[in-house]
């Protein structure tokens, strides 16, 4: 019986619907007197129905005898030339894609897109104050948010936020410890692992270096004062004159003061006020007994 083949079919043996049902095609052996045939199971055909359909027939359907699809091919399963992709391979992938190639099923771009564009097929243009390979840079230091979406130059270019080094793109960020209009003031922070608002200037918990104060501290202490915040104050150095980092006296110390920043107090000048202030007690008890010794004297007379 090799070549025997059993059709289906609601109409007659020749109708366009009949679909084949089995076949001994390439057995060359005699069957069995008597057997039993089943139709195929719908996404399997040849020799006792033992090969698979492929996965991307549509309906999961194929020809029992050659397996080709009997409804034609899912997306992409045409054997897609490259730059083709979807149903029967006519779409054409973006022209926005870096590659000419596209996923053949989706026509997702193939590593990413063009300056300019995004999007998972590279349809889309930057939003505004975005730049660059899929839109992935920012337009953040320009002074209008607002930049070419290709090159990334700023729409005003005379000037860029502070924060950021002037220059076309102004998407350079200011080093650490430096801030303002084209990072030119310098930070000064007590914490040199904390940098200082490359805007403003403004330290981590206002916490200013010595010598500084203000919201940026970007003040130098005033006359007489020192320190971190400039809190503290000189006020025993003479006429209150300090250097304000450590508060070293800038003329030396007042009286009985000693020290680099004269909070020292002068030992031996206390020696010396106790002595005196000794000598003017004994001078004042010797005349308050000569005192009284004339007055009993003239009692007693």
């Amino acid at each position: 019986m090799n070549g025997f083949s059993l059709y289906m079919s609601n109409g007659t043996v020749d109708a366009g619907d009949k679909l084949l049902c089995y076949t001994d095609l390439l057995i060359t052996e005699l069957p069995n007197t008597t057997q039993d045939i089943d139709c195929c199971p719908l996404g399997t055909y040849g020799v006792y129905c033992g090969m698979k359909c492929s996965e991307n027939c549509i309906s999961g359907s194929c020809d029992l005898v050659s397996g080709h699809c009997t409804f034609g091919c899912t997306d992409g399963w045409v054997a897609c030339s490259e730059g083709l992709f979807g149903n029967q391979c006519v779409h054409t992938c973006s022209s926005h894609c870096v590659k000419s190639s596209c996923n053949h099923v989706t026509g997702e771009c193939n590593g990413g897109c063009k300056q300019g564009w995004t999007a998972y097929d590279c349809s889309e243009e930057c939003s505004t104050g975005y730049f660059g390979r899929n839109c992935s840079q920012s337009c953040e230091g320009c002074l209008s948010d607002l930049c070419d979406r290709f090159a990334g130059f700023c729409n005003v270019t005379d000037k860029c936020k502070p924060g950021y080094i002037h220059d076309l793109k102004c998407n350079q960020a200011c080093e650490h410890m430096y801030y303002g209009d084209n990072c030119t003031e310098k930070c000064n922070c007590l914490s040199r692992l904390e940098p200082c608002d490359k805007s403003t200037g403004m330290c981590p918990d206002g916490k200013c270096d010595k010598g500084w104060s203000g919201e940026s501290c970007n003040k130098e202490c005033s006359e007489g004062y020192y320190g971190s915040n400039c809190i503290d104050y000189c006020n025993n150095c003479l006429n209150t004159s300090c250097e304000i980092f450590e508060g070293n006296c800038t003329y030396g110390c007042n009286n009985k003061f000693s020290g680099p920043q004269c909070t020292k107090a002068d030992l031996q000048s206390l020696e010396e006020r106790g002595l005196v202030t000794a000598i003017i007690g004994g001078i004042c008890a010797a005349i308050f007994v000569v005192i009284l010794a004339i007055i009993l004297c003239i009692v007693y007379r």
